[in-house]
């Protein structure tokens, strides 16, 4: 089955690694394009109250709204939403906060295009698999209806 392109946001307050991610990831071999790479949270919760995103990869530490706020806030609004959080800090308190909130993944920076991309793989597969269960579901409520009615009308 071939799905649409995912739609990635990259947020991240520091323009060399947005631009590292943005540029090192093969974005098009992932069935994946990047919507919208933006320096604060501020800016990703306008855009996703507007747009559909599937993928969102974020900065733990930003200014006013840090990443694992956002990461609450879009998960709160947009469960299906996926959310990666990138992080300089190799700290267990984030990590648990993170699942807590619940991130999808968690990569520590510095990271390069190919550990991006192992992630971002697991990630798409499990966003497909849930895709698929949710196309399996309706494709049996649908069914459901029917034979609602074909008993309806035998008895």
């Amino acid at each position: 089955m071939r799905y649409r392109k995912f739609n990635v946001v990259i947020v991240d307050d520091e323009t060399l690694i947005r631009e590292l991610i943005r540029d090192e990831v093969r974005w098009e071999a992932l069935n994946c394009q990047v919507v919208l790479s933006a320096s604060s949270a501020l800016e990703v919760i306008d855009y996703i109250d507007e747009y559909p995103v599937d993928l969102v990869i974020a900065d733990i530490s930003m200014p006013v709204i840090d990443g694992l706020t956002l990461a609450s806030r879009i998960k709160e609004d947009n469960p299906k939403t996926k959310v990666i959080m990138l992080t300089g800090f190799d700290d267990f308190m984030y990590a648990k906060k993170g699942i807590e909130v619940g991130v999808d993944g968690y990569l520590l920076k510095p990271v390069d295009g190919e550990v991006i991309e192992k992630e971002l793989e697991k990630t798409l597969r499990e966003i497909k698999k849930e895709k698929n269960k949710r196309a399996v579901i309706e494709e049996m409520m649908e069914k459901a209806e029917v034979d609602k009615s074909y008993i309806k009308e035998k008895f």
